[in-house]
Parts: C-alpha cells; sequence; structure tokens
C-alpha cells in the first residue's frame, strides 16, 4: 500500500471493550468502555492520519466501525486475549504482536504513535508535526531514575518492535515480580541505545483526557496543569541533556 510522506505515520490504538479476564480492572461495564474508546476515536479522525484500532476481547463495535467508515485509511482488528489474566502488560504486548502480524498499514508505516485507545491526547497533532521528519527510532518519556517509560504514548519505528521491545517483552515480562510492560520498554531503549540506535524524547509533554485505566480516576489537563507540565517537562529535558 502506497502512502504519502504525512501518512507514513500510523496512529496505533489499543483496546480491550470487554475484559473479561483482566485482573483488577477499574471500568469493568463494557458499554462504559466502549463509549470512552469511541469518544477517543473520534477525536482522532479528525486529525487526518491512519489509524489501526485493535481490541484484546474480540468484541466488534458498530458504533466503532461506523466511526472507521469516515476515516480514510482505518482498519479495526479483533482478537481474545490469553494472556490477559497474567497483568495488564501481557495483554498490551500481545495487542502488538497482533497489531504487525495482521495489519498493512503498520507494515508500511516510518513511525508508529502508539496510544492508549480510551485516552485523547489534546496536542497530539503538535506531537506528530514535530516527529514527521525525525529519525529517532524510538520517542518516548523516562521516568526519572530511567528504569520505567510511559506507555501511554510511545512513538516508534516498527523495527523497533519488531528487533528490540518484542523480543525483551518475550525474556522479561512478568509482573508477579515487578517486571512491568514500563520496565521493559525501558530496558528495551536502552539496548537500543547500546547497539547505536537513536532514542529521543517526546518533543512536548503530551495533554491527556479520558479516564485513567488503573484507578477509574477522570484525566484533564486544564490550563493550570499543563503549564505545570510543561514546565516541568522542558526542565527535566534540560537535565538530560546535560547528562549526555
Amino acid at each position: 500500500m502506497e502512502m504519502s510522506s504525512k501518512h507514513k505515520i500510523v496512529l496505533l490504538l489499543t483496546a480491550s471493550i470487554n475484559p473479561k479476564d483482566a485482573p483488577e480492572v477499574a471500568i469493568p461495564d463494557s458499554k462504559e468502555r466502549e463509549e470512552q474508546y469511541l469518544n477517543a476515536l473520534k477525536y482522532y479522525s479528525l486529525i487526518d492520519y491512519p489509524i489501526v484500532f485493535i481490541d484484546s476481547s474480540n468484541t466488534i463495535s458498530n458504533s466503532i466501525t461506523n466511526i472507521g467508515k469516515g476515516i480514510e485509511s482505518f482498519e479495526y482488528h479483533a482478537f481474545s486475549s490469553i494472556n490477559s489474566y497474567l497483568g495488564k502488560g501481557h495483554g498490551e504486548k500481545e495487542i502488538l504482536d497482533y497489531a504487525f502480524q495482521k495489519s498493512e498499514l503498520l507494515a508500511n508505516a516510518k513511525h508508529v504513535v502508539k496510544i492508549n485507545g480510551r485516552y485523547c491526547i489534546n496536542n497530539i497533532d503538535k506531537i506528530i508535526e514535530k516527529v514527521k521528519l525525525s529519525n529517532a527510532d524510538i520517542r518516548v518519556n523516562f521516568g526519572l531514575n530511567l528504569s520505567r517509560c510511559d506507555s501511554r504514548l510511545i512513538i516508534f519505528k516498527p523495527d523497533f518492535y519488531i528487533h528490540y521491545f518484542k523480543p525483551t517483552l518475550e525474556k522479561y515480562l512478568d509482573e508477579p515480580s515487578k517486571m512491568f510492560f514500563e520496565n521493559v520498554l525501558s530496558r528495551s531503549v536502552h539496548l537500543l541505545m547500546a547497539e547505536g540506535g537513536i532514542y529521543e524524547p517526546w518533543p512536548m509533554y503530551p495533554y491527556y483526557k479520558g479516564i485513567n485505566g488503573a484507578n477509574g480516576n477522570k484525566v484533564d489537563f486544564k490550563f493550570v496543569k499543563r503549564l505545570r507540565y510543561t514546565l516541568f517537562y522542558r526542565l527535566k529535558i534540560w537535565f538530560l541533556r546535560q547528562m549526555v
């Protein structure tokens, strides 16, 4: 499939509309979850990039399908998770594996913008504009001790997942031992850099809006919160650059 320069960036929205076997789900109601995914998809449909929507609970939503019909390049895949009972990270890994096995859009992408599918990122268009010409293999936000990365937004080349993140997940992901998805993501980025790959931080902090999947709390970056997080993030990036 040929894509324009703009369309070499593909949004990957991860979802689980009806997570029957996942432990400690903050919002178990499938209708409520479907509505949250639907609202996010409506938002992302307005920024005119290809979207791949992957649901790990084998649920096909007519509402989401209808929104997808209005998106020029859209794929909706659904499958039944086998390992989500082991924890959120195992379910997330299954989604990524399935996405790269089945998606034609991802197979032709230069950069994948992976977003947890119930979040709207209100400045995602500005973030994408700043990464279009980037040659970085991975753009992600490290925690302050560099042992975890924020997995709500990951911007990466497909080869990063195939050659670094996927094999590192297969080797180290073990939630009972406190080796979570976010820890393994950090480890895979360190491995990439050790072998000469290119890491860059997010170009700006994402302004999330939606429901926190861990606790069910509302997340909304209004003016004061945006200002606080933006200033903190800029200061953090400045300190990280002094260490290089």
